[in-house]
């Protein structure tokens, strides 16, 4: 059985968030690459920053955010 999740205890370890943004940025700037290469626009580099707001999404726990009742 699973114990109780202490509130403290961060959801992911650092080594699992220090992956996921190296893998986002590794997914932004291979889209950035590709996108560039393909219509010669600068526009493209934009998907890096999108590649880390997605990872946030997916890892982020927005209760920890709000302030203790």
């Amino acid at each position: 059985m699973d114990e109780p999740r202490d509130d403290r205890t961060p959801r992911h370890s650092l080594w699992q968030r220090v992956r996921l943004l190296a893998m986002c940025l590794a997914l932004g700037t291979l889209v950035a690459v590709l996108g560039q290469a393909l219509v010669a626009s600068a526009a493209w580099w934009l998907a890096i920053p999108v590649a880390l707001a997605a990872g946030w999404l997916l890892v982020a726990d927005p209760t920890r955010c709000m302030p203790p009742r």
